[in-house]
Parts: structure tokens; C-alpha cells; sequence
């Protein structure tokens, strides 16, 4: 049985990205920085539009960066040409779309999709585990021979998540694996991630709007209004400081604030403390 291929971190430094178009420019992201260790599994957490999606495809070379910097293990990626992009993407990293049929061949077996996936990466693919035995792993053997358009949606998401795996790539990008699936075949969804980071040795970054599923990564990030709020680790919630120390706070603790309000900031013996001033509530245009 091969050997996993150890994962590759992840480091983004003061990441922006802006969106143009003739209507005007979009900033999604607004200096990112996080680093995902090597190895381990993170969500990437937030409500439509916060630039978690925008995040995932910068990481797996789909967009390129307005500024800062991103790097993939000895892969500059903020700098690299679209053909070392699709190098990187032949050898170590991995995207699936959160459409399941978009990563799959529908007319063909699961088995057949995992083949093509190691025939059109040719000599690029080090260290791959064997189609069948790489289905076997991961417990897809009994769908091995099923053809994709008469699976359901979560065998679909299943075998596309093999079929990422097939080249052996050494971090595996998700975009929202579970937003069309429901009980046992979300359940296996998360179990297959989890098989996928623990037993293959994949870097796993998931995009996911659903709190639970983020409860089950040991490390969420969230991000709001394109930049890190706060991350969960063991189940406890961090507010991040940002390169320009900046925090955001918790939304629930200025739900009753109004765009102009003014804060008093004080420090007291219990922590730092945040006073709404009287007369502050009114909207300010």
C-alpha cells in the first residue's frame, strides 16, 4: 500500500482581492492573513459575499491576487505564472467546485473517472495510490462500477472527492461539500474529509456556510466583510488581530449599535469594556 504524501502549509500575508467589471470594482477580500499548518483541516466559515470562496479559488491558482502574497509550500503562488499554476495543479493541489457533477465525467463510472484523473496527469503524479485501492480506502468500493448519472448527490460528492485524491495531491480544496446534502450522506461527506486528512496525509481547506459541519473541523476561520473576524479552535472562539491591529468584534455585542454611534473603549479589572454613548443611536448620513 503506498505511503501518504505529507501536506503543504498555506500562507497568506496581507491578501487583497478586487473583482472589476464596467458597473465598478468589488473589494472581496481586504488583507487576509492566516496560515493553515501542513497537514491539518480548516473551514473557512461566513455568511454569501464575506470572500471565503474567493479565498479557496486564489489558493487553488483559479484567480490571481490584487496585492499581497500566497504561498503553498515552495510554491509562490501570488507570483506564478498560469502555466506553473497548472503545474501546481497537477502535482499537489487539488480543487473540487461545489457542483459535483462539474469535477466528474457523468457518463462514466466512478472507477473510470478516477483512471482519467491519473491518465490525463500522466507522468506528474507522484506517489498515487492505485484507483482501486484509493476507492477501497476510502470505502467507495461498492460504487466502483456505478455510473455517476444514476448516483445521488452525495455518492456524486463522494466520488469526486476520490477523484481529487487520485493524483495524490498534497492539499485538497472544497467548496461547500455538504450545501445540497442532507443526514447520512453529509455525515459521510465529513467522515470521507476527515479519512482524507487523517489517513491520506492531505492539507484539507473547506468552504462551508453551515456551523455545524464547521463544528466538525478541529479549526474554523470566519471571515466577514473580506477580512479574518475570529477563528474557533476546540470548540473556543478567538477574536483575530489584524496585521494593522485592528479586531473585529463579535456581532452579537454590536447588534444594538447604529452606523456613526459613538463607543467609550475603557480598560477595567474584568477586560476592556465597551460603553455605547448616550445620544449615539441616531444613523449619521
Amino acid at each position: 500500500m503506498s505511503e501518504p504524501r505529507l501536506g503543504l502549509p498555506i500562507i497568506c500575508r496581507d491578501l487583497f482581492h478586487i473583482y472589476r467589471s464596467t458597473e465598478g470594482a468589488l473589494v472581496a477580500l481586504r488583507g487576509i492573513d492566516l496560515e493553515v499548518d501542513a497537514g491539518s483541516m480548516v473551514a473557512l466559515m461566513g455568511a454569501s459575499g464575506t470572500g471565503k470562496s474567493t479565498l479557496l479559488n486564489l489558493m487553488g491558482g483559479l484567480i490571481t491576487p490584487s496585492a499581497g502574497t500566497l504561498r503553498i509550500g515552495d510554491y509562490h503562488v501570488s507570483e506564478m505564472s498560469p502555466s506553473a499554476v497548472t503545474t501546481m495543479r497537477a502535482r499537489d493541489v487539488a480543487l473540487v467546485l461545489q457542483e459535483p457533477s462539474a469535477n466528474l465525467l457523468s457518463y462514466a463510472t466512478a472507477l473510470d473517472n478516477l483512471r482519467w484523473v491519473r491518465r490525463n496527469l500522466g507522468s506528474a503524479i507522484v506517489g498515487a495510490h492505485p484507483p482501486e485501492e484509493l476507492l477501497e480506502r476510502l470505502g467507495l468500493a461498492s460504487l466502483a462500477h456505478q455510473r455517476v448519472s444514476t448516483m445521488s448527490g452525495g455518492e456524486q460528492q463522494r466520488v469526486a472527492l476520490a477523484s481529487a485524491m487520485a493524483g495524490s495531491p498534497r492539499v485538497l480544496l472544497v467548496d461547500e461539500p455538504t450545501s445540497q446534502l442532507e443526514g447520512d450522506e453529509r455525515e459521510l461527506v465529513i467522515s470521507l474529509l476527515s479519512s482524507i486528512n487523517q489517513d491520506l496525509g492531505a492539507t484539507v481547506v473547506i468552504v462551508t456556510h453551515d456551523d455545524e459541519v464547521a463544528g466538525r473541523i478541529p479549526r474554523t476561520v470566519a471571515i466577514r466583510d473580506g477580512r479574518v473576524a475570529f477563528e474557533i479552535r476546540a470548540g473556543k472562539r478567538y477574536t483575530v488581530v489584524g496585521a494593522d491591529r485592528s479586531v473585529q468584534l463579535p456581532e452579537s455585542s454590536i447588534a444594538g449599535f447604529r452606523r456613526g454611534s459613538l463607543v467609550e473603549i475603557s480598560e477595567e479589572s474584568a477586560g476592556i469594556v465597551i460603553h455605547q454613548s448616550p445620544g449615539s443611536t441616531e444613523d449619521h448620513p
